[in-house]
């Protein structure tokens, strides 16, 4: 039997954004998003839509 794993995005951009040494301050900045709204994503309590997650995936 094969398990499967939800993916939280939110943790996935957290963990990245911590292995390169970016705030979240700084992350916010470079994808054009608001510090608040990062927060949020990271958390698991927004799921915006795919081109905030492009621009966030650029940043990093």
């Amino acid at each position: 039997m094969i398990k499967m794993q939800s993916t939280n995005l939110g943790e996935a951009i957290r963990l990245l954004r911590e292995a390169k040494g970016m705030t979240r301050a700084e992350l916010s900045e470079a994808a054009g998003i608001s510090e608040s709204h990062l927060k949020k994503i990271e958390a698991g309590d927004r799921q915006p839509g795919i081109n905030t997650y492009q621009k966030i995936v650029m940043a990093l």
